[in-house]
């Protein structure tokens, strides 16, 4: 990981409050996702269709919206990924901006709304 990307990646988790130990288990999880039955089953959602989310770019004086996202889809275990390696965040056609245990707590609603089993 370049030096500077790993600034980067330090100086969000601390905006949102999370410690690098906290970034070490959701890295923990996310490969234990990647080696269960529920990786294989799809547990992608559409982040505008399925939430009525839109992707933005958070920037130190102002949230602009991604016109074209290139990752439309996120599920439970990768949602941190756009928080603190991207740089994303969600927010609503209302302007609302949803921290990221917000959108995790919105795919999980939306799991349990469609009987989708998500607990590794």
């Amino acid at each position: 990981m370049n030096e500077e990307f790993r600034k980067e990646v330090f100086k969000r988790l601390e905006q949102i409050g999370l410690t690098k130990k906290d970034l070490f288990k959701r890295e923990k999880l996310l490969q234990k996702f990647y080696k269960s039955e529920c990786y294989k089953s799809s547990l992608s959602v559409d982040i505008e269709k399925d939430l009525g989310l839109i992707q933005c770019r958070k920037t130190d004086k102002s949230i602009r919206i991604i016109k074209n996202p290139i990752i439309i889809k996120v599920d439970l275990y990768t949602v941190f990924k756009f928080y603190i390696n991207l740089g994303y965040v969600f927010r609503d056609k209302n302007k609302k901006v949803y921290s990221m245990e917000e959108v995790e707590q919105l795919i999980i609603n939306y799991y349990e709304k469609n009987n989708m089993e998500y607990k590794i």
